[in-house]
């Protein structure tokens, strides 16, 4: 299957994670946020969706592995390497926040190639990921757009104004 030939939208599949409360501070701490993205009374445990975007590359705290869970960019690496060449380019977040999840708390994620386009020699997909509670009830929404490729000339490299 080639670029041209990927069909979207794509489903890459659905995912689930269980964020402990020591993973969360951990990832919130390693971002420098001295919360620990705790909203709230800490005593309730409730994380910000914030924390979600982590989901979007890797599945775990830096000291506190998920078992089965995996990255929605891996999720397509899984599917779709031949696609990609080094160095590829995590570009822009776009995230809708709906309301905070209580930590310990089953997240669904359903992942999709929502698009794909090719703009100045480069290829670009977008990944959109939803995020839902135990009940179903929507927690974030995070629409990424990575650069998987580029048949651009380097900059810089064999023009006149390099020599």
């Amino acid at each position: 299957m080639s670029f041209d030939s990927l069909q979207v939208p794509m489903s890459l599949g659905r995912t689930e994670f269980c964020p402990t409360y020591e993973s969360v501070k951990k990832i919130g701490y390693g971002a420098d946020d001295e919360s620990g993205w705790i909203v709230g009374d800490p005593r309730e445990r409730m994380v910000h969706p914030v924390l979600l975007s982590m989901y979007l590359w890797w599945p775990q705290g830096f000291f506190i592995q998920e078992p089965g869970a995996i990255g929605h960019f891996d999720m397509f690496k899984q599917r779709f390497g031949h696609l990609l060449k080094y160095p590829y380019l995590h570009g822009k977040t776009h995230a809708r926040f709906f309301k905070a999840f209580k930590a310990g708390t089953r997240i669904t994620a359903e992942v999709v190639v929502s698009e794909k386009y090719e703009r100045r020699g480069r290829e670009f997909i977008v990944l959109l990921a939803r995020f839902t509670d135990e009940q179903g009830a929507d927690i974030a929404e995070y629409r990424h757009t990575v650069m998987t490729r580029s048949h651009a000339p380097i900059r810089g490299i064999g023009d006149k104004e390099s020599a």
